[in-house]
């Protein structure tokens, strides 16, 4: 990268690039940000930021554009209201409206309404439980229901169903193994079932079976942990799975072509693992080039995984970016994919939600979170594969264009007409 850093954010945009921006280099939170570009394997610089801020979030919008919020300063300010867009086509930040609460290791998930849930963080003195909405139509927060309890360094998981899992995380008023369900159709959180584990700053995946991964992360204060879980939605119950073979936490947890989980790094580690969902078991697979943490893992289009920055040898921040290739892009069993909806149409700025459902050689049906979405005309509708919003096409000019979803050599298609 052009500049070293640790704890930034990276975010695959529409174009099939990606936008990597803050973090903490050299002792002190960045403004600055970047762009790497996976048909030349380089990274230029872009636009700064507004503001300097180190474990902020990225989220790409429906409209292709990116939305930064909180995180710290090198003021030393821990807890921002701050908030600004990216727009990949002018390579510029921009500010937008300010949350009401300042945070800090919180979540901010895509909903499928095209708004943006904001929960939790760290606040002075110790946590908040407040909740907010960002519409991108307006540039504005606004108030929702409060989550059950205060936390930060929990996940937020957007389920198949629309609604949000946040779970564990930091709290001081109860034991941390708990969990909640934002529902968007009536703005509240109610409690749902236990993990069996208290951890904080671990990692949470989607699989394609529709349950959530979680992994490592810290327990009892300090220490990390090899132990993973995986919520059932259709049950609303935890049940433990394999452990890893490491204890990490400042990993990262990738979801695979193939419906496979890539965890890589955290703290003194460079061999990184795999998660097979049909085992429940871990394995390991190639190793890192550095020992790193804090990092970032984001998936390409072309399936391959840009692991960029982190903490070396936990010590200071690298700029060295590196690439893993999976040994499969096809998920076991899978025997074709169906796109809906089959025939859509939407108006020039407008986008729609597309989903690819995998039928397996056992007969079973999986709405897959791991297929990669393209656009047969990128200037009619451009097609998002970034993990926090991937499969929605925005309508860019009148025309029809043919939306794909592949994993591998499996494909299949559905004819989306803008006007």
């Amino acid at each position: 990268m052009t500049v070293a850093r640790q704890g930034a954010t990276a975010t695959l945009l529409n174009s099939g690039k990606v936008l990597v921006a803050g973090g903490e280099t050299l002792g002190s939170e960045t403004a600055s940000a970047e762009v790497y570009d996976p048909s030349t394997g380089t990274f230029s610089a872009t636009g700064q930021m507004t503001v300097a801020r180190q474990g902020a979030t990225a989220t790409l919008l429906n409209n292709g554009k990116v939305l930064m919020l909180g995180g710290a300063n090198p003021t030393g300010l821990a807890g921002l209201t701050s908030a600004e867009v990216y727009d990949p086509l002018t390579g510029t930040f921009s500010a937008t409206g300010g949350m009401a609460v300042g945070r800090y290791e919180h979540t901010a998930t895509l909903l499928n309404n095209g708004k943006v849930l904001v929960a939790g963080g760290a606040v002075s003195p110790n946590e908040t439980a407040s909740a907010e909405i960002y519409d991108p139509s307006t540039g504005t927060f606004s108030a929702t229901g409060s989550m059950t309890m205060g936390r930060y360094g929990h996940t937020a998981t957007l389920l198949n169903n629309g609604t949000v899992l946040i779970a564990a995380g930091v709290t001081f008023t109860v034991n941390g193994t708990s969990a909640e369900i934002y529902d968007p159709a009536t703005g509240s959180f109610t409690a749902t079932g236990n993990p069996p584990t208290f951890r904080w700053q671990h990692t949470a995946t989607l699989l394609n079976t529709g349950r959530v991964l979680l992994i490592g992360g810290i327990i009892g204060g300090s220490q990390d942990t090899s132990s993973a879980e995986l919520y059932d939605p259709a049950s609303g119950t935890f049940s433990a799975t394999g452990s890893m073979l490491i204890s990490r936490d400042g990993h990262t947890a990738t979801l695979l072509n193939d419906g496979e989980v890539l965890v890589a790094g955290g703290a003194g580690y460079r061999v990184a693992e795999l998660y097979d969902p049909t085992s429940g078991q871990f394995s390991v697979t190639g190793s890192l080039l550095n020992f790193l943490a804090g990092h970032t893992a984001t998936r390409l289009t072309g399936g391959t995984i840009l692991i960029a920055g982190g903490q070396l040898n936990q010590q200071s921040p690298t700029a060295s970016a590196e690439v893993y290739q999976p040994s499969s892009l096809i998920p076991a069993g899978l025997v074709s994919i169906t796109v809906t909806p089959a025939n859509s149409s939407i108006v020039v700025g407008t986008s729609q939600t597309m989903i690819a459902n995998g039928t397996f050689s056992n007969g079973s049906v999986q709405q897959l979170a791991s297929v990669t979405w393209s656009s047969s005309s990128a200037a009619i509708a451009s097609i998002s594969n970034d993990a926090s919003n991937s499969g929605v096409a925005l309508g860019i000019a009148a025309g029809t264009t043919t939306i794909t979803a592949t994993t591998g050599s499996v494909s299949g298609s559905a004819i989306l007409s803008v006007h």
